[in-house]
């Protein structure tokens, strides 16, 4: 596993548990094409557009690494409430 995929990893799980509270269920699925990497809450609000966020805060940057560092990344509706996900190409 590489450092990216390590850190997109954790801040996308990191996020899950944070802003719905409660579990959340990873996937992961490696191909030839690169990687999928699938984060399942059961919250319904979804992630905002990566924004600036100040020196200051102690949050806010998550979704920037990932839009900044993943080839793809978005999110779905699911049964049991979202899915946020990202693809690398390489890994």
């Amino acid at each position: 596993m590489s450092h990216t995929t390590a850190l997109l990893t954790s801040e996308t799980v990191t996020n899950a548990f944070f802003h719905a509270g409660t579990w959340a269920c990873l996937t992961v699925t490696g191909a030839r094409e690169g990687l999928l990497v699938e984060v399942e809450d059961p919250g319904s609000a979804q992630p905002l557009s990566p924004v600036e966020s100040d020196l200051e805060s102690l949050g806010g940057r998550g979704l920037r690494i990932v839009a900044e560092l993943a080839t793809a990344w978005g999110t779905y509706p699911s049964a049991r409430g979202k899915v946020y996900w990202f693809h690398l190409a390489k890994f």
